[in-house]
């Protein structure tokens, strides 16, 4: 199993969909956290894959391996499949979109893993484990934090039902977990498409 991320030790790299996968997770999403009034501020968890994490710092090193990782990739196909449940605690509870691992995501996603697991950034130790996805719902940054029943019922209800679409991702970005969108982005790349 990967190991749970430190939101206050660690950076994200994160693709950004574009397209009908945008479009879909936005409004599952926003139906979602109007329903269970989750998000009341309005900051929803931006919509996104998380492809790899690493430790807090100079962050020239890792802009320098997604550069030259970009030189070689070609666009970024985007597939959601179905509904899952990821279930740690009541305040860390994940209703996300499972995301299929097409040739072109894995290509990328292992070839950036590779090349900053090489240098020492990354903080995922067990890759082949790692499960692309994209979050609709997590009590981690929620205003109201979904009690356990209600999010049993939510998953039991559309966990493993199946959601397709597809689109290219956009954009490539290092975040810092912070629930404000103008706080969010360090560093953007756009994608070839």
């Amino acid at each position: 199993m990967i190991k749970a991320a430190s939101l206050k030790d660690e950076l994200f790299i994160v693709l950004l969909p574009q397209g009908e996968v945008l479009q879909r997770a936005s409004e599952v999403q926003q139906i979602i956290a109007e329903q269970y009034q989750v998000y009341a501020t309005g900051n929803y968890p931006g919509i996104h894959i998380t492809i790899d994490r690493f430790k807090r710092g100079d962050i020239r090193p890792v802009e320098e391996i997604i550069k030259e990782v970009l030189k070689k990739s070609r666009p970024i196909e985007i597939v959601l499949q179905q509904f899952a449940c990821y279930k740690n605690t009541e305040q860390n509870n994940f209703l996300v979109l499972k995301l299929k691992e097409t040739a072109s995501l894995r290509e990328f996603s292992y070839t950036l893993h590779q090349r900053l697991a090489s240098g020492g950034f990354s903080t995922i130790s067990d890759y082949a484990k790692w499960e692309f996805h994209i979050t609709v719902l997590s009590n981690l940054f929620s205003d109201n934090p979904l009690p356990a029943v209600d999010f049993e019922n939510l998953c039991l209800s559309l966990a493993g039902e199946k959601y397709p679409c597809s689109a290219r991702a956009e954009r490539l970005e290092i975040w810092s977990p912070d629930p404000n969108p103008a706080k969010r982005c360090i560093k953007g790349f756009k994608l070839e498409q």
